[in-house]
């Protein structure tokens, strides 16, 4: 026998459909939002980087007085071509504004490459700490969770780094994996002791082998980053500051 319904009635189930349909639909509409969204400020972020990399170079040389109008926060310029690095270094009043602004401090979730604000902010702390983020499209320290490879830390082992006052090398000795509330931000040590403890240390939990040396009479910069290994995991990449 079939089931017979009055006049303008329809079975509760038809309703059930329509509102999963309804749901699905939303879903897929904000899914292609947030894509959308994300895609647009990954274009508006590289646009407005390489505005900045043109403003910068001058004969060559980094044109920090450039830099400064454009953002009196400009602290030095990284580099390094086959890592795709090369970006201006700023320094904010705390460590959460430059993670969700531009350099030129527009909102975008590509942020800038920013010095932790306990720094001094000339590199002269025994331990200088930058922050940044991987982006999945390759820019800012996308590339910095690869020195987990022995073999990618060999092909690839400085950074450039210039100051208004000075160019530097930043030579590679140390990059781990950690819980992002297990690190500490350390800037300063009480000793030499402590330094070259601190530094033993870093080379320990190290998963590439180097043969820099470190003396107690050195600076340090500290790279942190995301990496996607599991929940809240963080890469540290760590090297000693050499003037060229």
């Amino acid at each position: 026998m079939f089931t017979r319904y009055k006049k303008g009635y329809r079975p509760r189930r038809t309703w059930h459909l329509w509102l999963i349909l309804i749901l699905s639909l939303g879903i897929i509409f904000f899914s292609g939002f947030k894509i959308y969204q994300g895609t647009k400020e990954y274009s508006q972020g590289d646009e407005v980087y390489q505005k900045i990399e043109a403003a910068a170079d001058h004969n060559g040389d980094i044109d920090f007085a450039a830099l400064k109008a454009i953002n009196p926060d400009i602290k030095g310029w990284l580099a390094n071509e086959s890592l795709n690095i090369n970006y201006p270094i700023v320094q904010g009043e705390d460590n959460s504004y430059y993670l969700t602004h531009l350099f030129d401090k527009t909102v975008n979730k590509m942020g800038t490459i920013y010095l932790d604000y306990r720094n001094k902010g000339d590199f002269s702390d025994k331990n200088t700490i930058i922050y940044g983020h991987n982006m999945k499209n390759g820019a800012i320290f996308a590339m910095l969770p690869n020195y987990a490879e022995e073999g990618f830390y060999k092909e690839h082992p400085t950074i450039d780094l210039s100051t208004p006052e000075q160019d530097y090398t930043v030579a590679l000795f140390s990059g781990y994996i950690v819980e992002s509330q297990k690190f500490e931000a350390i800037t300063s040590f009480s000793s030499d002791v402590e330094f070259i403890n601190y530094t033993n240390e870093t080379i320990k939990s190290s998963l590439f082998h180097s043969e820099v040396i470190v003396k107690p009479s050195d600076r340090l910069v500290t790279f942190y980053t995301c990496t996607y290994d599991y929940d809240n995991a963080r890469f540290i990449l760590t090297g000693v500051l050499k003037e060229k």
